[in-house]
């Protein structure tokens, strides 16, 4: 878009459209940076704004994560045959932990794979798939995308903690 430059006082200036103004999110205040041919106009933002509140709620999520919730984990980068991507995964470290360390021990959820007999039958927001016991992983907490909003029955968090039991029995 072209614009002319206009007298004001001893200055020149542009005016700029309503429309280019909301579409670039500026407010009332902007930083002035001349670099040579061009003049770049950035928001002025305060310092970590949000941030105190996003970090609360962080926390509380976090805090807030119980053993038999499902949430969302960023399980990339993987090797090898572990499973990928960002899935609901199952929180299976007792919830002494989860309050106090920023890492959970999580189960990832499938609705593919074999029917193993390390790997739990359940049913999760309308879907049927398994809970993959053998591929357990303690996660940060960073990598949690979101809390799923849901946990799964309390016999299929029993028979899970079943499976893990004679997983690690001697």
């Amino acid at each position: 878009m072209k614009a002319h430059l206009v007298q004001i006082g001893n200055s020149r200036g542009v005016r700029l459209p309503k429309a280019v103004l909301e579409e670039a999110q500026l407010g009332d205040e902007v930083d002035l940076k001349a670099e040579p041919g061009c003049i770049v106009i950035r928001s002025v933002r305060k310092t970590r704004a949000g941030w105190a509140e996003a970090a609360r709620q962080e926390v509380e999520i976090i805090r807030s994560l119980r053993r038999g919730d499902v949430c969302l984990i960023e399980l990339d980068p993987t090797r090898g045959s572990e499973t990928r991507k960002t899935r609901p995964c199952l929180v299976v470290s007792p919830d002494e932990l989860n309050r106090h360390l920023r890492t959970l021990i999580v189960a990832p959820m499938t609705t593919g794979g074999h029917p193993y007999p390390w790997r739990v039958t359940c049913r999760f927001q309308s879907k049927v798939g398994s809970v993959a016991i053998d591929q357990l992983r303690t996660v940060d907490n960073e990598r949690i995308t979101k809390k799923a909003g849901g946990r799964i029955c309390p016999k299929t968090l029993d028979s899970v903690l079943q499976v893990l039991q004679e997983m690690f029995a001697r």
